[in-house]
């Protein structure tokens, strides 16, 4: 059935009345993999409160584990109901937005506390004139202190504030019925709300990136590279897809059906990605957070440090409940 676009953005029972068949076996695959994201997001829960030991490793990895359901129910809703896409977007930008924070506590975490992580990666060498910083070789390299590791904090946590705010705005400047899609991506103050929430989410993942590199070795035997892939491509999932998809949808490329017609189409196609998204990086997630990892005996890792337990096939270090000496 065609249908011509329309600048009224329709009610959650009009648009399921009017759905095709192609329509309603889009909605059905979407809410099969809504409900598959939840019950693998469970069993991950339910595999990190039996392996990892009750402390701040535990509530941390639990909350990285529910990103995945979260997103996906928030994109689910928006699909059926598009006059509640703003405030499914904001949740589940909010809740993003402190995953990314506390996947930085995790590493945190990890190395002992901010004191020992301090001395751990102090003199370490973080070359600026590589990815992914910049390509100049003009630029000198930094030593890691304590005043980098805190400027590398501030544009990490940025994102708990500047990432909703603006898309609260985002919200704000769409809520206004006048706006279509294409108008949209013309509108000044749009523009500069979408690039900045890009750049917001980019910097944000900078900082991690910087801290996972700076990382890597100390805390290779806490599976950081997997947990780092799966925030990383929630991250990426969010926001440079949206920007993508909204272009997509300005040029005229998504054609007008039951499903897509209204002119929030862009982020409709936006949450059906993301609905099939997420069930792939719960699988990553159910892998990474809820296998017993060589420190979960610590129990309390924050204020201890980091010891190597001596071997003769030179294993790496590893945390246990004594203080480094």
């Amino acid at each position: 059935m065609e249908m011509n676009c329309t600048n009224t953005i329709p009610y959650a029972k009009e648009l399921v009345g009017n759905l095709d068949d192609v329509g309603k076996g889009l909605v059905i695959s979407t809410g099969v993999s809504m409900l598959l994201t939840l019950g693998i997001s469970l069993i991950s829960l339910r595999l990190v409160i039996r392996n990892v030991p009750p402390g701040d490793e535990r509530w941390i990895s639990s909350w990285l584990v529910g990103i995945c359901p979260i997103v996906g129910v928030t994109s689910f809703v928006g699909i059926i109901s598009p006059r509640s896409i703003h405030i499914d977007e904001l949740v589940s930008a909010i809740y993003v937005s402190l995953s990314v924070a506390v996947f930085f506590r995790l590493m945190i975490l990890y190395h002992g506390g901010e004191e020992t992580m301090c001395r751990t990666l102090k003199g370490v060498k973080l070359p600026m004139s590589k990815p992914p910083f910049c390509c100049c070789i003009c630029l000198r390299n930094v030593y890691v202190n304590r005043r980098t590791l805190r400027r590398i904090k501030l544009i990490v946590y940025q994102v708990l504030v500047v990432r909703p705010v603006l898309l609260y705005a985002d919200a704000v400047i769409k809520s206004e019925e006048k706006f279509t899609e294409a108008s949209l991506a013309r509108n000044p103050v749009q523009v500069i709300v979408s690039v900045f929430t890009i750049l917001s989410t980019m910097l944000s993942l900078l900082g991690l990136i910087t801290t996972f590199r700076l990382s890597l070795k100390p805390l290779k035997a806490h599976g950081v590279v997997p947990k780092f892939l799966y925030v990383k491509l929630i991250l990426l999932f969010c926001d440079p897809q949206k920007m993508i998809l909204g272009l997509v949808v300005t040029a005229g490329l998504l054609p007008c059906s039951p499903l897509f017609h209204h002119p929030l189409r862009g982020e409709t196609l936006k949450f059906v990605l993301l609905c099939f998204e997420m069930l792939l990086v719960s699988l990553l997630g159910m892998k990474v957070f809820g296998r017993e990892t060589p420190g979960s005996e610590s129990v309390e890792l924050k204020g201890k440090g980091p010891i190597n337990h001596g071997t003769d096939n030179g294993a790496l270090a590893v945390y246990s409940e004594k203080p480094a000496l």
